[in-house]
């Protein structure tokens, strides 16, 4: 599946947690693992979260990286 949208994190964390912003259309709070990659994606509702290293290595090959 496609992420809907990226949000940029800081450099330094480690995990991040996901509600699919909340209220009616949102999902139960799930924490996510970078594991050592520039980016992690919620199994919910497919919104990625990104480190600066994500963005640089799009940037680089052209790609799309939306903040």
């Amino acid at each position: 599946m496609k992420p809907t949208k990226i949000k940029r994190v800081d450099e330094s964390e480690e995990s991040v947690g996901c509600d699919g912003g909340g209220g009616a259309l949102g999902h139960p709070l799930v924490y996510l693992r970078f594991d050592g990659e520039p980016q992690a994606d919620c199994y919910y509702c497919s919104r990625r979260f990104a480190k600066p290293a994500y963005f640089e290595r799009h940037e680089k090959a052209g790609g799309e990286a939306e903040a």
